[in-house]
């Protein structure tokens, strides 16, 4: 990857004339590389940043406003490790050598602050028998879950805990209106703003973007640049503005401006000026009109320049196209024509393939030089059949010796419980990718149990590693909830504490409600009184809601059953002797010395239970009122008695 990194910041302009798509595809491909890293192991989270930071380098210094829309995908999508484990819970996870016997030598946690939605990737190594912190990742979250920033901490030469690199966005209406990059003064062990930009929208559109750096001899983060939008009623960019900050007049000062017109919705010409200080007007300087095919995919662009009170052409760029029968572009080749309406060259060709469903096999660029192609890139996706990536390979030429050769492949396969991620490295001798490395997570229950690390010699892998995880969560349900009797006009209490934990001191909210309305619930704290009707008769659902605060609310359910209770004589069942001392005995057409019984309390808890036999006995039952419940053959009775 480090190989693509260095080729990516290779690619040339190829003419003057060419810089504008030159530049375009530059960045397109550093957007492929940040996007490929997304699938990358961990250790390739420092070169992301580096890209990312090129990327928007590349978009400062050719006034492109692109940032905005790199900072919105990459900081809109929820974060898979919030989906994996809850918030607030702790996940370790062990990297063990298997030349340790898989003892512990690295050890990664992650832990989520929910009061201050962080989560910490924190990596600690056994150093003569202490485990000592030698790198420290954070992530920070909003409380819907979007990423907006992340910082990074590292152990430098001095054996010092330092911090890296660290981004802070920050968003409004789902959209980044802040970003900020921070690094680290080791004078004062904290982090200073180093550059920052700022953005503000009216609706959906942007109406303007700050940029600002630090500047060594103030020592202070300062104005550097400024764009500004204006819109037409369709929603169309009308106007670009350019401002730089004076450190003189210490305000904005106007530097270029684009015009925008367009026709059906799409552009058809631009026109950039540039701020005349002595006129204090902006002064006409180059023109591009662009024409469309039916496909509404650009055929023509042609350029002017503003040459004493009137346009002068001086080139135009024709894009031809190879579409397939679902009209997507197979081929686009990009030819430049000069002032003297003869001259023409190549300038780049785009190459693409896709599944009959539509997904895409492949994405090449090429540039033309020395009287023919030259890849810059090519990308070839592994796909499965319902166009899902399994993984990629990277290709581009490599400039010191012309061949074409591969930087980064990856390839995703599945069994019953896995999900095993083959690296490959290039084999510059025979012109192939060869295995390299892998990793088989193993999955219970769609989590990740542990990981195998292999490495490949000759195509064989051995196990080399594996990584275990330990999730501690939050909140749990420690015991089963048993089914609760209520006596028809009485009722029952059960203390939910009992059934449920919640680690940390964090608080915890109940609620409940019935779901057949035989019973009438109620809470105080984790106190829950069920409360029946004289005559209700039947079972019921009590459902509790537990919410913890930065939690998804969880259910449980309580199975009630509302008891009615017979008189010792009622429907022929005779129970005696009652009030007792030891045993009863019950006498019952319907009841034979095979019915179940079951003894509660008036407060519904379960007492004792078994078969009646010829007596019931009650060795051992404290002195009260009690019901006795006799089921048999689907008939059921309950009935008061009193212990002596």
């Amino acid at each position: 990857m480090k190989q693509l990194f260095t080729a990516t910041l290779l690619c040339a302009l190829v003419t003057v004339f060419a810089q504008k798509p030159a530049v375009q595809n530059q960045i397109k491909r550093l957007e492929q590389d940040i996007e490929a890293l997304k699938f990358a192991p961990n250790e390739y989270r420092l070169l992301k940043a580096e890209l990312q930071d090129e990327y928007l380098k590349l978009a400062e210094k050719n006034k492109l406003v692109v940032r905005q829309d790199l900072l919105i995908q990459q900081n809109m999508e929820v974060s898979d490790e919030l989906l994996s484990i809850s918030m607030d819970s702790v996940l370790i996870r062990k990297y063990v050598k298997t030349s340790d016997s898989f003892k512990d030598s690295v050890r990664i946690i992650f832990s989520f602050d929910n009061s201050k939605l962080v989560e910490s990737e924190t990596t600690y190594e056994l150093r003569s028998g202490e485990w000592v912190m030698i790198k420290k990742f954070e992530s920070f979250y909003d409380e819907d879950g979007h990423d907006i920033g992340w910082a990074n901490y590292f152990i430098d030469s001095f054996g010092e805990f330092v911090g890296g690199s660290k981004y802070v966005f920050e968003l409004e209406d789902g959209k980044v209106v802040s970003s900020e990059n921070l690094r680290w003064d080791s004078s004062i062990q904290d982090w200073y703003l180093y550059s920052k930009n700022l953005s503000g929208y009216e609706g959906d559109n942007l109406v303007y973007q700050e940029s600002w750096n630090w500047n060594w001899d103030l020592s202070e983060c300062v104005p550097n640049y400024r764009y500004s939008f204006t819109y037409d009623s369709e929603g169309n960019r009308i106007t670009q503005t350019t401002d730089d900050w004076s450190f003189d007049e210490e305000d904005w000062s106007p530097d270029a401006q684009y015009e925008f017109q367009y026709q059906d919705g799409r552009q058809w010409t631009s026109i950039l000026s540039w701020w005349d200080d002595a006129t204090e007007q902006y002064q006409l300087d180059s023109r591009m009109n662009t024409s469309y095919n039916s496909n509404g995919d650009v055929l023509a662009e042609y350029f002017y320049s503003y040459n004493e009170g009137e346009w002068v052409y001086t080139s135009n760029v024709v894009h031809w196209y190879t579409y397939d029968a679902a009209n997507r572009v197979l081929e686009e080749v990009q030819e430049q024509s000069f002032d003297d309406g003869v001259t023409t060259r190549n300038v780049y060709k785009l190459e693409a393939a896709y599944t009959e469903t539509g997904g895409k096999l492949l994405d090449a660029f090429y540039t033309w030089q020395n009287d023919e192609w030259t890849l810059q890139y090519k990308y070839i996706y592994t796909l499965n059949e319902e166009d899902e990536s399994l993984g990629f390979e990277v290709y581009y030429t490599d400039w010191s010796t012309g061949l074409i050769v591969g930087s980064f492949k990856f390839l995703m396969t599945y069994g019953e419980d896995t999900q095993t991620t083959t690296y490959y490295a290039w084999d510059a001798e025979n012109s192939v990718y060869y295995k390299n490395y892998s990793w088989e997570a193993h999955f219970v229950d769609d989590v990740v149990e542990y990981e195998d690390y292999y490495v490949f010699t000759n195509d064989v892998p051995s196990l080399d590693a594996r990584k275990t995880y330990f999730r501690s969560p939050l909140f749990e349900q420690i015991e089963e909830i048993p089914t609760i009797s209520v006596i028809a006009g009485t009722s029952s209490q059960l203390d939910l504490d009992t059934y449920f934990e919640v680690n940390k001191g964090r608080s915890v909210v109940y609620s409940v409600e019935s779901l057949k309305s035989l019973v009438n619930p109620s809470v105080d704290g984790s106190l829950v009184t069920l409360t029946s009707g004289a005559d209700a008769e039947g079972t019921d659902s009590v459902k509790v809601s537990i919410a913890v605060p930065g939690l998804a609310i969880e259910e449980a359910y309580i199975k009630v059953e509302v008891l009615k209770v017979l008189s010792a004589k009622e429907f022929g069942i005779e129970v005696y002797p009652n009030p007792t001392a030891n045993f009863v005995s019950v006498s019952h057409q319907d009841f034979t010395s095979e019915a179940n019984y079951q003894l509660f309390s008036l407060g519904g808890h379960l007492i004792t239970y078994g078969k009646v036999a010829k007596v019931i006995s009650l060795q051992g039952v404290q002195k009260g009122t009690y019901i006795l419940r006799l089921e048999e053959n689907g008939k059921s009775a309950s009935y008061r008695i009193i212990t002596q």
